[in-house]
C-alpha cells in the first residue's frame, strides 16, 4: 500500500493545476480512499488547496487592477455571483449581510441561477446535479474557499449569542445536520467595494438581478433551512432523484 505521501505526489504529478478547477481534486482523490479517514481528510484539504491556487492568484490581480483603476469591474466570473449575492441586503435591511451555512449559500446560488438566469452573466457559470441533499455542485464550495483565501470574503464561526468567535482548526458547521449552524460568510471591506463595482455592471446588463437578489436575500435567505430545501424541491423534483432526505423534507409541509 503506497503511504499518503506517496499518493500525494502522484497526485499533484497528474493534477498540473493550472489545467484544473478547484473543483476537481474531487476526482483525483478517489484513490485516498486507501488510507485511514483522518489521513484522509487531511490529504483531500492539501490537494483542495494547491488546486485552487491559479484561481486565487487570477482574482488578487483582477481586484489589484481594479483598485488601481487599471481595470474596471464587470461579472464575469461565477464568483462574481456569490460576491453580488452576499452584497445584497438581508432581513434586518442592512447591505451585505453574512449568510449562515455554506449549504444555504449553495441552495440560494441554484436559486439565483434557475430563477434569475444568472448564469448567463458569466463565462462559466454553476453547474447543478442531483445529489444527497437535492442540486449540489462543488464548485460554490471551492469558490468560497478562493474567496476567503483571495480577502474579498470573511467565514467566521458563530457562538450561541450570534457572535463572530475567532477559533481555528475547528470543523465547519455545513449545514447538513439542519441545526446548530455556526458558520456565516460576509464580505470584507475590499469585498464590498468590488461587489459594489460588480453591482454597477449587473445593473446595466440584467436590471432585474439586484431586485431578485434583493427579495432572495431577504426572504429565502431567512428561512429555516428546511424550509429554503424543501421551497427547493417542491418547485424543482428533477434535482430531488438522489435525495437521502427527500421525505422527511416533504413530510415537513402540512398540505
Amino acid at each position: 500500500m503506497a503511504s499518503p505521501d506517496e499518493l500525494w505526489a502522484g497526485l499533484l504529478r497528474r493534477a498540473k493545476p493550472a489545467r484544473f478547477e478547484p473543483g476537481s481534486f474531487f476526482r483525483l482523490c478517489r484513490e485516498l480512499e486507501l488510507v485511514d479517514a483522518g489521513v484522509r481528510e487531511r490529504e483531500w484539504v492539501r490537494l483542495r488547496r494547491k488546486l485552487a491556487e491559479p484561481a486565487i492568484e487570477k482574482l488578487v490581480s483582477r481586484v489589484e487592477r481594479f483598485e488601481q483603476g487599471k481595470a474596471r469591474a464587470r461579472v464575469q466570473d461565477r464568483k462574481d455571483l456569490i460576491l453580488l449575492l452576499l452584497g445584497a441586503p438581508g432581513r434586518l435591511g442592512r447591505v451585505a449581510e453574512g449568510i449562515r451555512g455554506t449549504t444555504r449559500v449553495l441552495k440560494l446560488m441554484f436559486v439565483t441561477v434557475k430563477e434569475m438566469a444568472a448564469g448567463r452573466l458569466v463565462k462559466n457559470p454553476y453547474q447543478f446535479a442531483a445529489y444527497r441533499f437535492g442540486p449540489f455542485t462543488a464548485a460554490v464550495y471551492d469558490d468560497l474557499e478562493v474567496l476567503v483565501r483571495a480577502g474579498l470574503v470573511r467565514r467566521e464561526r458563530l457562538g450561541e449569542d450570534g457572535m463572530p468567535v475567532m477559533e481555528r482548526g475547528e470543523p465547519l458547521d455545513e449545514g447538513f445536520e439542519f441545526n446548530g449552524l455556526t458558520t456565516q460568510y460576509r464580505l470584507t471591506r475590499k469585498g464590498e467595494r468590488f461587489a459594489r463595482a460588480l453591482l454597477e455592471d449587473a445593473r446595466k446588463r440584467k436590471p432585474d438581478l439586484e431586485p431578485g437578489l434583493g427579495v432572495l436575500k431577504t426572504r429565502l435567505a431567512a428561512l429555516p433551512l428546511r424550509a429554503l430545501v424543501r421551497y427547493i424541491y417542491e418547485r424543482y423534483p428533477e434535482f430531488t432523484t438522489e435525495s437521502e432526505i427527500l421525505k422527511d423534507i416533504l413530510r415537513d409541509n402540512p398540505a
